[in-house]
């Protein structure tokens, strides 16, 4: 399965650099700085998991978790920038929050035991 998790982990890396970064540019119109460095990333998503091990099992499952919890925040965001009537960012993480679970649903498939 290397192949196909491969492809699909690639094409995750590429939609979620276009998604921080839109990202990003959004928290500004909102006028929110974003955090400058990894160190207030990490401090602003603390329950953000890193891998331990180089077990392939243990690596997708942590990346579920991460990919779940951006999908929540993304869902956070969403009813925030509703209340204030936002609509562009309303709509930019809704549709993050689909990409999120629908790439949480492939994980999942791809872990299930038969």
């Amino acid at each position: 399965m290397f192949f196909p998790i491969h492809e699909f982990l690639n094409e995750q890396y590429d939609a979620h650099i276009v998604q921080f970064d839109k990202t990003s540019e959004y928290v500004r119109t909102l006028d929110y700085l974003m955090p400058m460095c990894q160190r207030g990333l990490i401090q602003t998503h603390k329950n953000f998991k890193h891998v331990k091990d180089y077990d392939t099992r243990n690596m997708l499952t942590t990346y579920l978790k991460n990919v779940e919890d951006a999908g929540m925040a993304a869902k956070d965001v969403c009813d925030y920038a509703r209340e204030i009537e936002a609509v562009d960012v309303e709509n930019f993480m809704a549709e993050t929050a689909g990409d999120m679970f629908k790439a949480a649903w492939k994980l999942k498939s791809t872990l299930r035991s038969k």
